[in-house]
């Protein structure tokens, strides 16, 4: 087990597993606040994600991720924080990740990922042939979540059950 001086909750893993979905229903859960790093990227630039990949590009945006990373370093209250899909594939982020608390992947099969994003047009990723999208991106960003203390598979399991089986991990893990 690692020590942390706050223990905040981290969700990666891959675009449509749950984090943020899941993330919210955890915080309140656990009276906490909740953070989406999309939403801080969002926020900080003035730009939708959309945005941010069709006029700056795919690096810019994973710099302003790194970015959101270093700030929420900074919040001196244990917060559950959703990432986005990609934000564990940036080796840099790794350590941000795990020096801001308990990081916890989310996984689904690959069928359930695809019925899930079928129809994902905020997605700038797979706005072209999003099945064959799915399929080649979680080869390359499999291995990235593997950073993770603890890994949950979602399939077929709901918001709240995943929310659950989270937070009672999370209190045998620190003794909450």
């Amino acid at each position: 087990m690692r020590q942390t001086s706050i223990h905040h909750i981290i969700l990666i893993g891959f675009m449509g597993t749950g984090k943020t979905s899941v993330g919210k229903c955890l915080a309140t859960a656990m009276g906490r606040a909740f953070i989406d790093t999309d939403n801080e990227v969002e926020r900080k630039s003035g730009k939708s994600i959309n945005a941010i990949f069709a006029e700056d590009g795919e690096t810019h945006f994973r710099k302003l991720e790194t970015e959101t990373l270093h700030f929420l370093a900074i919040l001196s209250e244990p917060h559950v924080i959703a990432t986005g899909g990609g934000i564990a594939v940036n080796k840099e982020n790794i350590p941000l990740l795990q020096a801001l608390g308990w990081v916890v992947a989310l996984t689904a099969s690959e069928a359930e990922l695809i019925r899930r994003l079928r129809d994902a047009s905020n997605r700038p990723l797979l706005l072209e042939n999003a099945e064959q999208k799915v399929y080649d991106l979680l080869q390359v960003r499999r291995d990235s979540y593997k950073c993770a203390d603890w890994t949950m598979d979602t399939t077929g399991r709901t918001v709240e059950e995943i929310s659950t089986s989270i937070r009672v991990r999370y209190e045998q893990e620190f003794y909450v």
